[in-house]
């Protein structure tokens, strides 16, 4: 007999429930008072107790799903020929059987239906796939040139070829190393050896040490002009110190000139600019030069000629190691106010980078013009990308005088050299000492300690002051002398003089 838990426990897919075969309890209980005391046997039926014989399933195009062969009517001569009733067990264990077969052929009809569906979505997917591979290889396989090819479409009759004659295709054949015009490194291959490496040797004097070299790098722009030829643009503080001969140009070509073949023509430190002029060893004109053109609008002070966000290229000697980089930005302002040791200057700021070894460099615009000697970068932890420049238009007036005469006319000069020594500002000399007072000449060693009652924290703090001074107005010191174990204080005014060298 089967296991009742068994039974309870099997489900049927939704579509497939039945209700199931169960006597009901009452009827069971009334067939159980009729049990004899020793239950019957069974008599021998014609017919079995077995359940049906299961139908082959097919698997057709569509599933097709027989019901089960119902059991055949007995007529009435027949049922008087029938044996007795089974009893009660005999007929539920029937039943049971009955139940058991019916839900082995709904289950293995759902594995048959599940199977086929599988099937179908299997043939679906490679379908699909085979159909997606086939496109795209057909859109990756190039067309041969000056050939056809012929399909067979639907599985008709295969079209006649097309000709439309050989595929030319418009390439350009790039050498390497050919820059694309209009780009940064089209400009770089025209005016890139217009910028020249920047070497200098200074002397300096120390208590302890006594003499010692001190060498400073720079950059600088071979500048084209109709009359003169080897002309170099940098920035004055590149070369400010310098000993003589102790200035050496290198070239982009590795040509290097030194000592006599570099001559420092013009110099002013209000603007920041510097002039010399390369020779070779005989005096000629140094020859197969690249030289940069400036650009200007042709009025000091007028920027037109360039716009905010406009695209520019520094190239320079960052770090007096790296001859020749370049780098990109924008420019980022016009017309900045900016204060550079002292000094006010109006200046371009742009976000090229720009690093020390750069001043004197050329920034261009993207036509390769120079529009800017670089010449200062704002430092900090929390400063980026800020660089300054001296426009062209400038700096173009200011070249004229460098090269006529060897400085700029009108700049505040004191006469007054000074050194500093841990960080006091001792007199080294003072050129208009006869036009002082008995008693207050300045002698070497002297302090300066305020300049117009501030405070002299650095020469920017002198430079500051000068820069609001005309020619021929007088600045106030307050010089500390010591003698012995004496010390003396006292003021003196020096006169503002026109600077010529």
């Amino acid at each position: 007999m089967p296991n009742m838990e068994e039974n309870k426990e099997h489900i049927l897919p939704d579509e497939a429930q039945d209700t199931p075969a169960v006597v009901p309890e009452e009827s069971i209980i009334e067939e159980k008072a009729e049990i004899p005391a020793e239950p019957p046997v069974a008599p021998a039926s014609d017919e079995p107790l077995t359940a049906p014989a299961e139908e082959k399933t097919e698997l057709p195009a569509e599933e097709k799903t027989e019901t089960p062969t119902e059991e055949k009517a007995q007529t009435p001569s027949e049922e008087k020929k029938a044996a007795p009733a089974a009893p009660y067990y005999a007929r539920y264990e029937a039943e049971e059987k009955k139940d058991e077969a019916e839900d082995a052929k709904r289950a293995r009809n759902a594995r048959i239906r599940n199977a086929v569906l599988a099937v179908v979505l299997a043939v679906s997917l490679l379908s699909v796939t085979l159909l997606g591979g086939f496109a795209l290889g057909k859109m990756n396989i190039p067309p041969a040139i000056g050939g056809s090819t012929t399909t067979n479409q639907g599985g008709g009759a295969s079209q006649p070829p097309i000709n439309r004659g050989d595929l030319i295709l418009n390439v350009v054949e790039r050498v390497e190393g050919t820059p694309a015009p209009g780009s940064v490194a089209g400009l770089v291959a025209t005016v890139g050896a217009s910028v020249v490496e920047i070497e200098t040797v200074s002397t300096a004097v120390d208590p302890y040490e006594g003499e010692y070299d001190l060498s400073g790098a720079g950059s600088g722009v071979l500048i084209n002009a109709g009359n003169a030829k080897g002309l170099i643009l940098t920035c004055n503080h590149v070369v400010d110190g310098a000993d003589a001969g102790g200035i050496t140009v290198t070239l982009s070509d590795g040509r290097s000139f030194s000592g006599l073949q570099v001559e420092v023509l013009g110099t002013d430190s209000w603007s920041d600019l510097a002039l010399l002029r390369i020779r070779e060893r005989n005096g000629e004109e140094p020859k197969n030069l690249t030289y940069a053109t400036l650009a200007t609008s042709g009025t000091a002070n007028d920027y037109s000629y360039m716009s905010v966000g406009e695209g520019v290229v520094a190239i320079g000697n960052p770090l007096g190691t790296f001859g020749g980089s370049v780098t990109s930005g924008i420019i980022s302002a016009l017309g900045r106010e900016v204060t550079v040791d002292g000094t006010p200057m109006t200046l371009m700021q742009t976000d090229a980078a720009v690093n020390p070894g750069n001043s004197g460099g050329g920034l261009f615009n993207m036509a390769g013009e120079l529009i800017g000697i670089v010449n200062a970068k704002s430092t900090g932890d929390a400063v980026e990308g800020i660089g300054f420049a001296i426009p062209s238009s400038d700096a173009i007036p200011l070249v004229g005088e460098l090269y006529s005469q060897g400085y700029v006319s009108g700049r505040p000069f004191l006469g007054l050299y000074f050194k500093s020594v841990s960080g006091y500002f001792t007199v080294v000399s003072y050129d208009y000492n006869d036009n002082l007072p008995f008693g207050k000449a300045l002698q070497a060693g002297d302090y300066l300690t305020h300049v117009e009652g501030e405070k002299i924290t650095s020469t920017s703090t002198i430079r500051a002051v000068l820069a609001e001074k005309e020619i021929g107005d007088y600045v106030t010191f307050t010089v500390a002398r010591l003698s012995g174990r004496s010390r003396q204080t006292f003021e003196v005014s020096l006169r503002v003089y026109e600077y010529t060298p």
